[in-house]
């Protein structure tokens, strides 16, 4: 919680406290002299609280004024003059907009307050300025009594006089109606005693009430209700000595039930309130009343730099605390992700124990897929070797020593497609996949062949004489059927044709094997028609 400086100016000295924690502490009182305004100007150059002044004086002016029910700039604008009119003498006015009156026309009515003595304050202030200390405000006693009454419940009564004993002032009176301050005046009493206190008070009271009849702020058939501040023995001689009379009442209030309904801490002491105005000052500080902008300075700046460090420090406390929430979230994703590669763990673990009971498959799953990419484009042309390879396995079943490596089959479509017959171009074209169902084009306007080229080898293998022998009699099974086979390579080439390869150093395979390849024509059976 921020200190405060809190004076408090009577015309003859000036009483400085601090304010801390709700308490005032540390009294300083500088004489209203040469020495008082030296020490006081080396009090406030060592201190960078902000200070509040509070002034109890008898220059204190209030009017009555009223102006039509403006708003915004012209109000402003109308508000100033009237002030400048009625105190043309002073920079320290003050002016309170109280309620509208209605009548012909709506009329806001006004209270104008001002310090007239500037000159009372410049010894004071210049210290201030000349220090750059932050002064918050220049606060008018009776105006604090507002808030006093609204503390009190008493900002109902229709007319109200509140009367304070002073110190060092004097005795203050304040007429109220319904809680707004109307009049107010001090009444200088120097070094008197309990007694003669109740007996100026009855003397003052009387005639403040005069002078509001005369002033027409009083009907005079209606009573004052008087509230007197004090306590103690200063209290008790009150109470004994004030008798109300028919148009007068006296009510008493102590401080310490003042205190208590305000929220301050009560001093024990005479029934002087000083101290009382200033904790009132210190914990329900007002708007500024009279103090002009130059010497508000320092003070708005003062806040702008608290405001801007208590913003800075909003930011990082908010920037803190998200940074600890993301890191709340990033340790729980963290959390999460390592939960989920537990479980991938365990199910890739699950996945490879139930492959590990399935027998074992006839091909790897690359072969696999390979064997259905080509059943699917085979079964997107319009003919299958479905016929082609029935013959070459009725070959094999003859020639159980023959065993197949490779069959590569293309169905070809030409005017002749016969590859031993090419047509007159010399073109042989080849027949590509199309959509499911499509008709072939090519199947409507030429003859279509099968070719296939096979690879095996002879097994078991027992020499070369046998395994020439064993492909010469499935190429005559072959042949058998609707194929054309042409060999390609056998296990022993004699073709005279060929050229004779080799080398004495060359190394003889360990485990010779009776290889071959043929070339396979297959012409499908052509369906005669019908008579």
């Amino acid at each position: 919680m921020f200190s405060k400086r809190l004076l408090y100016f009577s015309g003859n000295q000036m009483d400085a406290y601090r304010w801390e924690a709700g308490r005032l502490s540390g009294k300083i009182t500088f004489r209203a002299d040469e020495a008082g305004h030296n020490a006081f100007a080396d009090y406030v150059a060592r201190d960078g609280a902000p200070f509040y002044l509070l002034t109890d004086v008898i220059e204190e002016d209030f009017r009555q004024d009223s102006l039509p029910d403006l708003w915004g700039k012209a109000r402003q604008t109308l508000v100033g003059r009237k002030l400048a009119q009625a105190f043309r003498a002073t920079p320290y006015r003050h002016a309170e907009s109280q309620r509208t009156r209605q009548g012909k026309r709506k009329e806001l009515r006004l209270l104008l307050s001002a310090l007239t003595n500037a000159d009372l304050l410049k010894p004071w202030l210049d210290p201030l300025s000349a220090s750059k200390a932050p002064l918050a405000g220049i606060y008018s006693a009776p105006l604090m009594s507002e808030i006093l009454l609204k503390k009190l419940g008493l900002q109902r009564m229709p007319h109200l006089l509140l009367t304070t004993h002073q110190e060092v002032g004097g005795l203050r009176q304040s007429y109220f109606q319904a809680g707004r301050l109307k009049f107010s005046r001090l009444t200088l009493l120097s070094n008197i005693g309990a007694g003669e206190l109740a007996a100026a008070v009855t003397e003052e009271s009387a005639r403040t009430q005069q002078y509001l009849n005369n002033l027409r702020l009083l009907p005079r058939d209606q009573p004052l209700h008087i509230h007197l501040l004090s306590q103690g023995d200063e209290l008790r001689q009150l109470q004994a000595a004030c008798t109300n009379q028919p148009l007068r009442a006296f009510h008493f209030i102590s401080l310490e039930n003042a205190c208590a309904r305000a929220g301050l801490e009560c001093a024990a002491g005479n029934g002087a309130s000083d101290r009382f105005f200033l904790g009132l000052l210190g914990a329900h500080a007002p708007a500024n009343h009279y103090a002009t902008a130059e010497e508000m300075f320092y003070y708005r700046f003062l806040m702008a730099r608290r405001a801007m460090r208590l913003t800075g420090i909003f930011f990082v406390a908010a920037a803190a605390f998200y940074a600890i929430g993301d890191g709340w979230d990033a340790a729980d994703r963290l959390q999460g992700t390592a939960s989920i590669l537990d479980q991938a763990v365990a199910i890739d673990q699950r996945t490879h124990a139930i492959a590990n009971t399935f027998p074992p498959l006839p091909a790897s799953p690359q072969v696999m897929r390979e064997a259905v990419e080509t059943a699917q484009r085979l079964r997107r042309l319009p003919f299958s070797p479905q016929d082609m390879m029935a013959a070459v396995s009725q070959a094999i079943d003859q020639s159980p020593q023959i065993q197949i490596d490779r069959f590569v089959w293309t169905p070809t479509v030409g005017p002749a497609a016969d590859p031993d017959n090419p047509s007159p171009d010399g073109i042989v074209r080849r027949i590509s996949p199309a959509s499911p169902g499509a008709p072939s084009d090519s199947a409507a306007n030429g003859a279509v062949r099968q070719i296939a080229t096979i690879a095996g080898q002879v097994r078991p293998f027992r020499g070369y004489r046998q395994a020439a022998a064993a492909v010469a009699h499935f190429i005559t099974a072959l042949r058998r059927t609707n194929l054309t086979a042409t060999p390609l390579t056998m296990p022993l080439d004699t073709n005279p044709k060929d050229v004779l390869q080799g080398s004495t150093r060359a190394k003889q395979e360990e485990t010779p094997q009776g290889k071959f390849s043929l070339r396979l024509v297959y012409r499908p059976p052509t369906s005669k028609p019908q008579s």
